[in-house]
């Protein structure tokens, strides 16, 4: 199955790794503050700079954010005899919050005033079938996984050699990643298959074969290769740990699924108010996509079948819990969720 190699890259999940996550998660929240285009999020003209520096951003923020994924699975992969609790594990982690939330957010989006929502009421059932917004990530990812789980069970990706071959192959389907979102993302998944093989490659088998990834794909045509796996591999090695970065890290995945709620609901307030002042719309809008998400997961996360449905994980247990066999009350600590 996976093998372990001693020059590693990321070893403390409260550090290096969560840091990248915290500085992927305010990547995103900004894009989305800011918006795709001019008639998204702050609707800000072609020529804005802070809409060209957020198309900048384009090459690094997924790329990371996949890259980040490639390395938590080689941390914990699938392993002989458990590719069914592997599997069951991602499906009940990926795939129910990805149901609960696209369709509670597509209902939002079309209920809340000065949305950018272009469903009807019958397409909404259809954002499980062709993910929307922001959930084509969640959708795409679960494929990578499916296709990367399999190859490891059947001992495909042992060798660093064979791990290089993929690349090389998710390399070349690269070029389908376009158009539309397809059916459960599988054109995005081909998106994030090279990113996410590239993450793999530099926890399992060391810096310089990341490297040789990021070589690589300096081969290919265009800068979205070149540019995702070069700095995604970059900071693995060379990002020092941020405290502030490292706690928002630790609520990555939900921050991912909520983040939305935050910057949409920021911008409608601040527009109703007659707010205008683009960086004080930005600061507020990036604060509150990653102060509701939190929020949000800290409220869910202590009520049982909805902290499954909505976060994908099993509700955490109150501050006192009883203890079955004598009775008494037995204090539960504070426990970081693992974000997987």
């Amino acid at each position: 199955m996976a093998s372990n190699n001693n020059a590693t890259i990321v070893n403390d999940r409260n550090t290096n790794l969560d840091t990248l996550r915290g500085m992927a998660c305010v990547l995103l929240i900004f894009y989305h503050v800011v918006g795709l285009d001019p008639a998204s999020g702050l609707r800000l003209p072609l020529d804005s700079h802070y809409r060209a520096f957020n198309d900048i951003l384009a090459y690094i923020r997924m790329p990371l954010f996949t890259i980040l994924s490639g390395v938590v699975y080689a941390m914990r992969p699938v392993t002989e005899g458990a590719g069914r609790d592997f599997a069951q594990g991602k499906l009940k982690r990926l795939l129910i919050p990805f149901i609960f939330v696209s369709l509670i957010f597509a209902v939002a989006q079309k209920l809340a005033p000065e949305t950018n929502s272009d469903l009807t009421w019958t397409q909404i059932p259809l954002v499980l079938i062709w993910p929307y917004a922001h959930m084509w990530f969640i959708a795409g990812l679960l494929l990578v996984f499916a296709l990367v789980s399999a190859l490891d069970h059947w001992h495909a990706l042992d060798k660093p050699l064979h791990m290089f071959a993929l690349f090389a192959l998710a390399c070349v389907l690269f070029k389908w990643r376009h158009g539309a979102v397809g059916v459960f993302s599988w054109n995005r998944a081909l998106y994030l298959l090279p990113f996410f093989v590239a993450g793999i490659m530099s926890k399992r088998f060391g810096w310089k074969w990341g490297l040789s990834c990021a070589l690589l794909a300096a081969l290919s045509p265009g800068w979205e290769l070149t540019l995702g796996v070069g700095f995604g591999v970059a900071l693995l090695v060379v990002m020092p740990a941020i405290s502030l970065l490292g706690r928002l890290g630790v609520y990555s995945y939900s921050i991912y699924l909520f983040h939305v709620f935050g910057t949409a609901s920021s911008r409608i307030i601040w527009e109703t108010l007659g707010v205008s002042d683009v960086p004080f719309l930005l600061l507020s809008g990036t604060l509150a996509g990653v102060i509701v998400p939190i929020a949000i997961h800290l409220t869910l996360e202590r009520v049982p079948y909805i902290s499954r449905a909505f976060l994908g994980v099993r509700h955490k247990a109150t501050a006192v819990e009883v203890a079955p066999t004598l009775g008494l009350p037995k204090p539960i600590g504070i426990i970081l969720p693992r974000v997987e």
